[in-house]
C-alpha cells in the first residue's frame, strides 16, 4: 500500500462538513480548526508509521467556504482519507476514525433516496 499526504482542501471539507453536520448529538463538539488540525495529525502520523517522515504544520483558514456540493464526492474523500490516515496502531480507536464513520452514516442515512427507502420489505 501507499499512502500520501491529503491537501489541505481535502481535510478541511471534511472538517467543515463534520463540523456544520454531524455535531448536532454530540457533547464532545469540535471547532473547525480542532477538527481540521486533528484529521491532518491522524494522516501525518500514519504517514510517519508507514516511511518516517516528518511533516510542516497545515494553515487553518479562520472563514473555509466548502466547494463540495456533491454528497458521493464527499463519501469517496472520506474513504480515501481513511485510506491514507489509517497505517499506524491508533486509527482504529481515533477521533479521526469516528469522525470519518459519523460523516460516511451521515450522509446516507440524510439522503432523500434514504428516506424514502421503505424501512422493512
Amino acid at each position: 500500500m501507499s499512502a500520501w499526504l491529503c491537501s489541505d482542501k481535502h481535510i478541511f471539507e471534511l472538517a467543515k462538513y463534520y463540523v456544520e453536520k454531524c455535531q448536532q448529538y454530540t457533547s464532545r463538539k469540535l471547532t473547525f480548526k480542532a477538527a481540521a488540525q486533528m484529521l491532518y495529525d491522524e494522516n501525518c502520523e500514519s504517514l510517519a508509521a508507514r516511511y518516517g517522515d516528518d511533516y510542516t504544520p497545515i494553515k487553518i483558514p479562520v472563514n473555509y467556504v466548502s466547494t463540495i456540493d456533491n454528497i458521493f464526492v464527499l463519501a469517496k474523500q472520506v474513504d480515501c482519507y481513511s485510506y491514507q490516515a489509517c497505517e499506524h496502531d491508533g486509527w482504529d480507536a481515533s477521533r479521526a476514525k469516528e469522525i470519518c464513520e459519523t460523516i460516511s452514516s451521515y450522509l446516507l442515512s440524510n439522503h432523500p433516496d434514504y428516506d424514502a427507502a421503505p424501512w422493512g420489505i
